[in-house]
C-alpha cells in the first residue's frame, strides 16, 4: 500500500504542496485501523469491530462452501428462517435483526475475503480504501483556502478520535468515507458545476451509502451543503437588493426540499 501511495504521491507533489501529507495520513489511517482491532480485541475481548469481522468472515466460508446460497444472502434480502445458511460454518453473523449492520458486513467481506481472513491484513485493506475519500475531502478545501493546507491537513487527517473511530472495521469507517466523497461530489456538481458522471456518481453512491447505513447523516448533510451553494450563488449577484430578496427564498425552498425527501424516507 505504501508503494502505491508512493508513486501516487510522485505523480502529483510537484502540482501541489498539499500532496507532502499523503503518505503521513494513511500511515495514521492504518496505525488508528490496527489499535482499534488491538483495543477491542485484547481490552474489550470483542464487540462491535470483532463481530463485523467474523460476519464478513461467514460470507467467506458460505461463498466457499455454499456459492447459490452465498449469492441469495449476499444480493438479496434474506429471511429470519434461512438464517442457518451463515451459520454453516459457526461463525456469529448479523442477520435481519440488525439490517444496518448487516449491511455494513457485506461492506467489508471483499476485503475480508481478500486479506484471507486476517483481522489485520482486512484492517489495512479498509484504512486504505477509506482514506481515498478523505483525501478527495481534503482536496477540496485546500482548492478552496490553498494557504491553509496545513491546519486543514491536522483538523481532516490527523485527528486522533477521527483516526481510531474511522479507519477499522466499524460503520463509522465507511459513514465518514460517504460523507466526504459526497461532499467531494456535491463540491465539484453543483457548486463548482462540473457536471459530469463522475462527479454525479459520488453524489448517488455516498448518499446510498449513508440511507443504507446511518441516513441520518445524510439529513445532517444536506443542510450545510445547500446553504454553501446558496451562499456561492448569492456571491456572484452584484445587485445587493436582489441578494436580499432572493435568500431567503432559496432556503426556504432548500428547506422544504430537505423536509420532503426526509419524509418520503421514513425519516421524520
Amino acid at each position: 500500500m505504501l508503494f502505491i501511495a508512493h508513486k501516487y504521491k510522485a505523480k502529483h507533489a510537484h502540482k501541489n504542496v498539499a500532496y507532502k501529507y499523503f503518505i503521513p495520513g494513511l500511515v495514521a489511517k492504518i496505525v488508528g485501523a490496527i489499535c482499534l482491532g488491538l483495543v477491542y480485541f485484547y481490552y474489550y475481548g470483542g464487540g462491535d469491530t470483532v463481530n463485523y469481522f467474523n460476519t464478513a468472515g461467514a460470507f467467506v466460508d458460505l461463498l466457499f462452501s455454499n456459492s447459490s446460497s452465498f449469492y441469495h444472502v449476499y444480493f438479496e434480502t434474506p429471511n429470519v428462517s434461512e438464517a442457518y445458511l451463515m451459520r454453516q460454518s459457526g461463525t456469529f453473523a448479523y442477520w435481519v435483526n440488525d439490517p444496518y449492520a448487516f449491511y455494513a458486513s457485506k461492506f467489508f467481506f471483499p476485503f475480508v475475503l481478500l486479506g484471507c481472513k486476517s483481522y489485520v491484513c482486512a484492517s489495512i485493506l479498509i484504512a486504505s480504501f477509506c482514506y481515498i475519500f478523505v483525501w478527495k475531502l481534503y482536496m477540496v478545501f485546500t482548492t478552496e483556502f490553498p494557504d491553509m493546507y496545513k491546519s486543514l491537513a491536522v483538523s481532516i487527517l490527523f485527528i486522533p478520535s477521527v483516526v481510531f473511530w474511522g479507519s477499522g472495521l466499524m460503520k463509522d469507517s465507511i459513514t465518514f468515507s460517504a460523507a466526504c466523497y459526497y461532499v467531494f461530489g456535491f463540491y465539484w456538481f453543483f457548486v463548482v458545476k462540473k457536471y459530469s458522471i463522475k462527479n454525479g456518481f459520488a453524489v448517488f453512491v455516498s448518499a446510498l451509502f449513508l440511507i443504507f447505513i446511518k441516513p441520518y447523516i445524510l439529513f445532517a448533510l444536506l443542510p450545510g451543503c445547500i446553504f454553501w451553494l446558496v451562499t456561492t450563488r448569492i456571491s456572484h449577484v452584484k445587485n445587493a437588493l436582489l441578494k436580499i430578496l432572493i435568500a431567503p427564498a432559496i432556503l426556504i425552498v432548500g428547506a422544504v426540499v430537505v423536509l420532503l425527501v426526509m419524509n418520503n424516507l421514513g425519516m421524520l
